[in-house]
């Protein structure tokens, strides 16, 4: 279910449209959750199944584009039905946390994962570029660290990981 705002097309329901009491989400039924998290312009879950987590997202996309005096992040589109995301096979989700407009998961393994808008380096890739696709957050494989728990604030992102 969801409600609230939805002029992102973060409630999931196909639309642009406010919705003033929960709602349930057409394309989630059916599917147990074993994580959901909203943003201010998204909402993401991961399925509960026997299998390697489904992990759905309704997204802003955005893209970085060179602009002469900078990198401007650039709005693209509002996808309103959720989406499954491209995580590596196999992959199990155990966290998932929202910002205004990114999103972070942990997969099982400690592996950490980014993607949304990133003008703040909330991604954690070392740069301030926006993806609309989950990308590895390779500072913690680099420093052998495993990932315990992530939870986005508005522009930031803040994780708990230990030594492997």
């Amino acid at each position: 279910h969801s409600w609230g705002s939805g002029r992102h097309g973060q409630l999931g329901h196909g639309g642009v449209e406010d919705e003033a009491e929960p709602r349930i989400v057409e394309a989630l039924h059916g599917l147990a959750m074993a994580e959901v998290a909203a943003g201010s312009w998204h909402s993401v879950s991961a399925s509960d199944s026997p299998s390697p987590s489904d992990v759905r997202d309704t997204v802003i996309k955005f893209k970085s584009k060179k602009a002469a005096e900078g990198d401007l992040n650039v709005f693209i589109s509002i996808q309103a039905f959720p989406a499954l995301l491209d995580l590596p096979e196999e992959s199990e989700v155990s966290k998932v946390s929202c910002g205004s407009r990114h999103t972070a998961v942990i997969i099982r393994g400690g592996k950490l994962f980014t993607w949304g808008w990133g003008t703040y380096g909330q991604l954690g890739h070392g740069h301030t570029d926006s993806s609309d696709l989950p990308q590895l957050v390779e500072y913690f494989v680099q420093n052998h660290l495993s990932v315990l728990d992530v939870v986005c604030g508005p522009w930031n992102t803040f994780v708990f990981a230990r030594q492997e």
